[in-house]
């Protein structure tokens, strides 16, 4: 298709003072490290002179974050300025700014000015590097003074980004609360120092504080993306989309390649891979951009139906790397075999993944020494390590033995009951694609003490019996339980809509093993009504999107009634791109109903390429072991 082979093809790369000493001030008990000078208001309207002071005040508290160590003390800024004889009828020069600063103890100061008059004021601001005077952030805004505390905020907001090296318009654009703005440059810090981990926890917090906050939505996207957090991509995704519109057309650009253009509903093929084929369009030759592009067709470039996929992400990397050091992005080229990997390389060559990555060579390369010697010093490592290594073994059937360790650690280290559960269920997943199905149910069992309310064991059960042929009897007492909880109209109130989509779900899946047509009708009727009034993602364990849910179980009714359109209907089905962020855990089993349908049609061909169009490396692989046997079958 045109789109393959432009990937393949792509190879572009992508005011006046006086100057006057000041005499000396008296050092502060505690130093400042960011103080606010007195703004210049010789420009202003008489009834804005109250603004040289009030600048301190109103400036420093926006400006101060939570530590006392960085507290702003405009009391203290201003008596220096009284101490130093400065009058307000003064304009004072930026090097006396300067030297003030510095005999206080600052690293940064702030000087403005305010010119205007009470209907329309105009604030210029600067930070001042000291004792250099350099210049690190400009700002400006205008609008009338009865506005003033939010002109306030914005100034304050545009010096916060300015100064971080963030657009300062886009930051402003998609949040007014400072202390969102404050943990989402804090954010950008980290996942620039490639700290995933405090990346997540400060975007998190800045969600938290501005649950609209798209930009910081997105950015805990691609870093969830970057940690294997199916769960939390899902979760960021979804608020990225709903305020999309405070997103740039390069933020939307990256957005649309998670999740197509119609999200919530899945995107067909053509979709997602026109979404990928308009960053290759814009030659651009921003790095991250191309990284992200490449993360996307590993994890989705399969089931997107790319043609060598792998290859293409290989180019999307390169260009990442070619633009700017990229150690993450050399890092996923070794783990696709692309550059080699030096035994001894760390996080500044290969990013924060580098035990993995140095695990995986070794383990593809036969390097039984590297990989004992790694695998005893597995303990070291921090939880998304562990959660790779322990994934990527499902996934390449390699390294089982190492993965089972790494899991053993992961729960270990787990300290919040949802990092408990996703050990739990990365243990499932280890059991089922070894075939070890009684190990699994014990598991699952684990789980159901963990969680005594929640029905995502009982779902589990169903689904493993449906899957992986996991215990029927215990199913259906699970999907007896489930039933006795659901019913067809989530307002009933017998459980939260999040949880009654997720029961209905694997319900209608059960009713149609059963060969109960009615009720798969009326269960996929009752999921699409519901996700279209109310397309919230959910956070439960082994729940799938409902709309995805009931297209997958109209067809599957259609083609067991043998309804004229089944044919159509299944190849629909068959064209969209059901993957974790966008279905939540349809994707792990969707592949295999889709393929049942297919041969009961007598289309084993199609059979086939259904069950190779699945994500990599986005969630455990729950019934992997299934499909591979499944694929076996079908290939002799």
């Amino acid at each position: 298709m045109d789109v393959v082979l432009t990937l393949i093809s792509a190879g572009v790369l992508i005011g006046r003072s006086r100057r006057g000493g000041a005499p000396a001030v008296e050092q502060l008990a505690v130093k400042q490290r960011v103080v606010v000078a007195p703004f210049r208001v010789s420009g202003a309207a008489p009834s804005l002179a109250y603004l040289r002071d009030g600048m301190v005040e109103l400036l420093s508290t926006r400006l101060a974050d939570d530590s006392a160590a960085r507290s702003v003390d405009a009391g203290a800024v201003l008596g220096a300025w009284r101490a130093a004889g400065l009058a307000p009828a003064m304009d004072v020069s930026r090097d006396t700014v300067v030297k003030l600063a510095a005999q206080l103890g600052a690293e940064r100061v702030v000087v403005g000015s305010v010119v205007g008059t009470p209907a329309r004021v105009i604030f210029r601001a600067s930070v001042l590097l000291v004792p250099s005077g350099k210049v690190s952030a400009d700002a400006s805004i205008a609008g009338p003074v009865e506005n003033l505390t939010s002109l306030i905020d914005r100034l304050a907001g545009q010096l916060l980004a300015s100064e971080a090296g963030e657009d300062q318009q886009l930051a402003l654009q998609t949040t007014r609360s400072l202390p969102a703005l404050r943990a989402y440059l804090a954010g950008q810090a980290a996942l620039r120092a490639l700290d995933y981990t405090a990346a997540q926890r400060y975007y998190d917090s800045a969600l938290r504080r501005d649950s609209s906050f798209a930009l910081a939505a997105l950015r805990a996207a691609i870093v969830a993306d970057r940690l294997f957090d199916a769960p939390q991509l899902q979760r960021a995704l979804a608020i990225a989309w709903a305020h999309r519109d405070a997103l740039s057309d390069r933020d939307e650009m990256l957005l649309s390649a998670y999740v197509g253009p119609r999200y919530p509903a899945p995107p067909t093929r053509a979709e997602l891979l026109a979404a990928w084929q308009r960053i290759v369009d814009a030659s651009t030759t921003d790095a991250d951009l191309w990284y992200a592009l490449g993360t996307r067709i590993v994890h989705d470039g399969t089931a997107a139906g790319l043609s060598d996929a792998a290859a293409r992400a290989r180019e999307a990397l390169e260009h990442a790397a070619a633009a700017a050091p990229h150690p993450a992005a050399r890092g996923l080229l070794a783990t696709l075999g692309a550059v080699p990997v030096e035994p001894a390389a760390g996080p500044a060559t290969l990013g924060p993944f580098a035990p993995f990555v140095r695990w995986r060579a070794a383990v593809a390369r036969g390097d039984s020494a590297l990989v004992a010697h790694l695998r005893d010093t597995m303990f070291r490592l921090g939880p998304a390590n562990l959660r790779a290594i322990a994934m990527s073994s499902q996934y390449e059937g390699v390294g089982l033995g190492d993965g089972a360790r790494a899991l053993e650690f992961l729960e270990a280290r787990a300290t919040r009951p949802a990092d408990h559960a996703d050990a739990l269920l990365g243990e499932h997943a280890h059991a089922l694609v070894r075939g070890h199905v009684r190990e699994a149910a014990g598991v699952v069992a684990r789980l159901a003490r963990l969680q005594p309310e929640s029905p995502a064991p009982l779902r589990l059960r169903v689904l493993d019996a449906l899957y992986a042929s996991g215990d029927s009897a215990a199913a259906a007492d699970a999907a007896d339980e489930l039933s006795s909880r659901t019913g067809l109209d989530p307002s009933a109130g017998l459980t939260s809509s999040e949880t009654w989509s997720a029961n209905l779900c694997v319900l209608g899946q059960w009713q149609l093993a059963r060969g109960d047509t009615a009720a798969v009708r009326r269960s996929a009727g009752a999921l699409r009504t519901h996700a279209a009034r109310d397309s919230a993602t959910s956070s439960e364990v082994a729940s799938a999107a409902p709309g995805a849910c009931a297209e997958l179980l109209s067809a599957a009714h259609a083609v067991l009634t043998r309804a004229r359109d089944a044919r159509s209907r299944l190849q629909h089905v068959d064209s969209l791109v059901l993957v974790p962020q966008i279905v939540g855990d349809l994707a792990t089993y969707a592949p295999l109903l889709i393929a049942r349908l297919h041969e009961r049609l007598g289309n084993p061909t199609a059979a086939l390429a259904a069950l190779r169009r699945r994500p990599y490396m986005s969630e455990w692989p729950r019934y992997l072991g299934t499909i591979r046997g499944e694929v076996e079958r079908l290939e002799r």
